[in-house]
Formats: C-alpha cells, structure tokens, sequence
C-alpha cells in the first residue's frame, strides 16, 4: 500500500534509517510514511512524505 515505510515495531530497536539512491515512484498516489526520528536520505526530495509518532501502531492496530 505505501512505497517506503520506515517505524519503531520495538522500543529497544530504536529508530531507522533509509538511504536510497535513484528512488522512482512513478505513478505512485501513496505517500511514504516515517516514524518521527527517523533518518532518511533519498536522491530528490521531490516525494510526499508523512512524519508520524507511533506509527507501527498506525499500520498495524491489532497487533499487541
């Protein structure tokens, strides 16, 4: 559903970090969703992004 996704499942993993050369979403309508703190580098910065906190929690309500 999301191209790129990136969100803490555990506390202890601490936050991600993408970096993605030559990134092309054509033709993509959905957004990439980031956890708040992570770090990203992608090679435009030209896509929609979303900068949630809890995001696992957002993908995945019904996971405890």
């Amino acid at each position: 559903k999301y191209p790129i996704t990136s969100y803490i499942k555990k506390k202890e993993f601490g936050s991600g970090e993408i970096i993605i050369n030559n990134l092309k979403l054509d033709n993509n309508m959905n957004p990439i969703l980031l956890e708040n703190g992570t770090k990203y580098n992608f090679n435009e910065n030209k896509f929609q992004i979303i900068s949630k906190s809890n995001l696992f929690k957002t993908l995945y309500p019904n996971v405890e």
